[in-house]
């Protein structure tokens, strides 16, 4: 059954004075370079697939997504990802009204639970080096289905295929630990709750986002040999309807040396959760270790050093007010785990 909603008009001046901005006069070169920000990789075959309006370029300043730029892929209007978050229900398409295909990768992921997608957006490339490199891509999910969609009714999703030669193609946007895509029915309020973030449900105008949920910032890497050509497709699309918008956005490749990545397990540990006075937080495994605290609105509210690979330190909330934390562990500028912290 298709969701009615009503439209609510943006206006322009508000538009402009929020603290994310998307620009969508872009091509498909313009935002595989914006993903792959080294000139030491060379980047190739570049196409999109779906509306133009479906894609951009997006910065962010004192937002709870995570993310300061990169691009964004949406399955509606890019620019509608603007907030305050003040509809329930954003639904938009200038190009096609909701009637642009789906992916076939994306319906293999969805055809268990009887739905298929629609109003795909996607951003297609071939990219290689030659010396042996490791990429990390850092992404954040948003959908309007959260939170009252779920149980598999209308599972917005996201995909980032890869292929190279003499390999399977596999999904590398997966819920971290698991083999699990990432979208409105693997990470939610009520399943992989730690990578979940409430952005109100519109009922009042709020935050910087339009989509009632998202993720943490999550990563996907890629172990590239040299001198070996990969392809990779970034997908979003709604699923089992083409009402109510989701998106993605991607906030860069990070090229680092293979001979650099870190190789031990990484373990981490916080308590008590709820927490009064301080938290604890063990971790095990980190090598430029960095804990930030977000508030609801983004905003950094702690930061330390870890100054040991493995080891404790105590995260003072005395003076925190009461509510919902977000918690950031970077290695060497790369998210390797997000949390969440009550704090009474």
């Amino acid at each position: 059954m298709l969701k009615y909603f009503t439209f609510l008009s943006i206006v322009l001046p508000a538009a402009l004075s929020a603290q994310l901005s998307v620009n969508t006069n872009v091509n498909a070169n313009l935002l595989a370079r914006t993903i792959v920000n080294n000139s030491s990789i060379k980047v190739e075959n570049t196409f999109f697939i779906g509306c133009p309006a479906g894609m951009g370029t997006f910065t962010a300043t004192n937002t709870n997504l995570g993310l300061t730029s990169g691009i964004i892929l949406a399955s509606g209007n890019a620019i509608d990802a603007i907030g305050p978050n003040s509809s329930e229900g954003m639904s938009s398409n200038s190009c096609n009204n909701g009637l642009a295909a789906g992916d076939a990768d994306l319906d293999a992921i969805l055809q268990p639970h009887s739905q298929t997608s629609m109003d795909v957006t996607a951003i297609e490339f071939d990219f290689s080096s030659t010396t042996p490199t490791t990429l990390t891509l850092t992404y954040v999910f948003g959908s309007e289905e959260y939170p009252s969609f779920l149980n598999f009714t209308y599972s917005d999703l996201v995909g980032m295929f890869l292929t190279s030669p003499g390999q399977e193609k596999q999904n590398i946007a997966l819920v971290p630990g698991t083999t699990d895509p990432v979208g409105v029915d693997w990470i939610s309020p009520i399943t992989n709750t730690e990578y979940y973030i409430d952005n109100g449900d519109g009922s009042t105008p709020q935050g910087t986002i339009q989509y009632n949920g998202f993720t943490v910032p999550l990563t996907a890497q890629v172990v590239m040999e040299p001198n070996v050509t990969y392809h990779l497709k970034i997908v979003v699309a709604d699923a089992g309807d083409y009402g109510w918008d989701a998106g993605v956005f991607i906030g860069g490749i990070i090229p680092v040396a293979t001979s650099t990545i870190e190789t031990a397990a990484k373990a981490f540990n916080m308590y008590p959760n709820p927490a009064n006075e301080f938290a604890m937080l063990n971790y095990d495994g980190v090598n430029k270790g960095v804990v930030q605290i977000f508030d609801a609105l983004g905003r950094i509210v702690y930061s330390s050093t870890l100054s040991n690979q493995q080891g404790n330190i105590q995260l003072e909330t005395g003076s925190f007010a009461s509510g919902l934390y977000s918690v950031r562990i970077l290695d060497n500028n790369v998210s390797v785990w997000n949390g969440k912290l009550v704090v009474e």
